[in-house]
């Protein structure tokens, strides 16, 4: 995302990576370190082998958040080469405060669920990266000098803890596609 100045007192800007040098991520970098789903693209071959979008996640699904970190998750994790490139300039849609507010709960509600998910999947590294985004985001409600910034840090920790009880009451993830959905639990129905 580009750091452009506000447009006003109802708009926040934002800048995820100001980096002018381009990156090779490990795979074991967070997947936050990748970007967001806004700012990010992967190959069609690479997005169908690792079974496409987590439909229990997102916007409209019952994880509400969290479907790009899981995809750039399970991506890295098979073994695609993820890099930075700072040419890449993608524009986002801009929030008032209170959205962005708002976006900081139901983004570490998507965090908390995407990654009980993929502890009850068997994922070794899934309780390192937690660990890595709850100290993360503790360093920074700790060295937190604005109220924004603590309602913000405090509305991304207490929507992780929410999305991990959620995350424990989803069902097994399967390919994008599969039989419908119950929007209250995110559990795949049955007929009969």
């Amino acid at each position: 995302m580009l750091p452009l100045p506000a447009e006003g007192e109802r708009t926040v800007p934002l800048s995820t990576r100001t980096s002018t040098e381009p990156a090779t991520l490990s795979r074991r970098d967070p997947p936050w370190r990748v970007g967001s789903g806004p700012n990010f693209s992967v190959s069609r071959e690479a997005y169908l082998a690792v079974g496409g979008n987590d439909e229990r996640l997102g916007t409209g699904a019952p994880g509400l958040a969290g479907n790009d970190i899981d995809l750039f998750h399970r991506i890295k994790r098979s073994g695609v080469e993820t890099r930075y490139e700072p040419d890449m300039v993608v524009l986002h849609e801009r929030a008032t405060p209170a959205q962005y507010r708002s976006r900081r709960w139901t983004y570490g509600f998507g965090m908390g669920a995407s990654v009980v998910a993929w502890i009850r999947d068997g994922d070794g590294t899934a309780v390192r990266i937690l660990a890595s985004w709850g100290l993360m985001r503790l360093r920074r409600l700790a060295r937190a000098r604005q109220r924004d910034t603590v309602v913000n840090e405090l509305h991304l920790l207490l929507g992780t803890l929410r999305g991990m009880w959620h995350g424990l009451r989803m069902g097994p993830r399967r390919p994008a596609g599969e039989g419908p959905e119950d929007a209250r639990t995110g559990r795949t129905t049955t007929n009969g």
